[in-house]
């Protein structure tokens, strides 16, 4: 084997298996046949293959070169999207895992597509790690999920998944914004954002929810908008007959519709009706009036995502998923109004 490095990928190639497969048998885990793993280690050996220690010079010159594939739902990235949010992540997520020396690769998921044609592109060995960004198709993420491959949620948790996530902590950001209503007044709060259809929106409501519980304020069913379909397409928002003084939106981009659907309607805002939202998306400063939105440190989700997709090609075996929270902070602007 001269002139030629011998890694577990390598090994992991020439036995037909996956590389967390190799590094089972290596390091005598547990879900390798004992035939497999005396395969295996007999090649190893054949080639003179080490296992290193965690933080060896050696595993770390092994990181060199890795393939990341982000997968992350097309509409993120139309024209038409003038939200930026998930590609601010993307390049933020790109441009940590190039200081790794790793490579990144930007795969847009389109509902409906043939999804094992994708499976088949992971199959076949390019890419070492997976990072799945924002809500995508359940019956993709089932996919993913079953494969043999190192791979991290970005902002997208579900309660039965045993992967690794980095998301926003959600649930206290919003109860405290819903709070700082409140705190400026408002008894009559709404919530625009579909329940249920994603993991933050119901997070979000929740926070909101409990604000209004705190605080012996009553939950007007009128004033839950919704603002997309179960399948997360968005749709044509509706005001109720009657207005609360304010609502809590689910996202800016959400927010700043809410805004345009009540200026249309002869509502001023903050002046009739006041808005919070979430994420401190571009979108936010653009919109008349600038949101008072949650700011999300996007920096810190790059990096930690970055950082667990890297141990995990290290160390595949997962005993206890990470599930990383991610704190926001209130960014005070234009369109709440004082009542008090």
């Amino acid at each position: 084997m001269k002139g030629k490095k011998v890694t577990m990928q390598y090994i992991a190639d020439i036995v037909g298996v996956s590389k967390v497969t190799v590094f089972k048998a290596l390091r005598n885990k547990d879900g390798v046949s004992p035939d497999l793993k005396r395969k295996i280690e007999k090649l190893a050996s054949e080639y003179g293959y080490k296992v290193p220690n965690t933080n060896s010079e050696a595993e770390n010159e092994e990181m060199l070169s890795k393939n990341i594939v982000i997968f992350c739902d097309n509409k993120y990235f139309d024209e038409s999207d003038i939200s930026c949010f998930y590609l601010s992540i993307y390049k933020k997520i790109t441009k940590e895992l190039i200081k790794k020396g790793c490579t990144a690769t930007l795969y847009t998921i389109k509902k409906s597509q043939n999804y094992f044609s994708v499976v088949d592109i992971l199959k076949s060995g390019q890419f070492d790690g997976v990072i799945l960004l924002g809500s995508l198709d359940l019956s993709f993420i089932k996919l993913i999920e079953e494969m043999d491959i190192p791979k991290v949620f970005v902002d997208s948790h579900h309660t039965r998944s045993k992967s690794d996530c980095v998301v926003i902590e959600n649930f206290y950001s919003t109860n405290k914004i819903t709070q700082y209503l409140i705190d400026n007044g408002h008894k009559d709060i709404g919530f625009v954002g579909s329940v249920g259809v994603t993991y933050s929106i119901t997070d979000r409501y929740l926070g909101y929810y409990k604000a209004l519980i705190e605080n012996n304020l009553s939950l007007n069913k009128e004033w839950i908008i919704e603002d997309r379909t179960e399948n997360n397409d968005i749709i044509q928002m509706k005001l109720p007959k009657n207005l609360p003084t304010a609502f809590v939106c689910n996202c800016d981009d959400t927010a700043c519709k809410m805004i345009t659907l009540l200026q249309q309607n002869g509502i001023n805002v903050p002046q009739d009706v006041s808005i919070v939202s979430f994420d401190n998306d571009v979108i936010s400063k653009l919109c008349t009036p600038k949101l008072t939105t949650v700011d999300v440190n996007t920096d810190k989700m790059a990096s930690k995502a970055v950082e667990i997709i890297i141990d995990r090609i290290k160390n595949p075996v997962i005993e206890n998923p990470v599930l990383e929270l991610i704190d926001g902070k209130i960014v005070y602007r234009d369109s709440v109004k004082k009542l008090i």
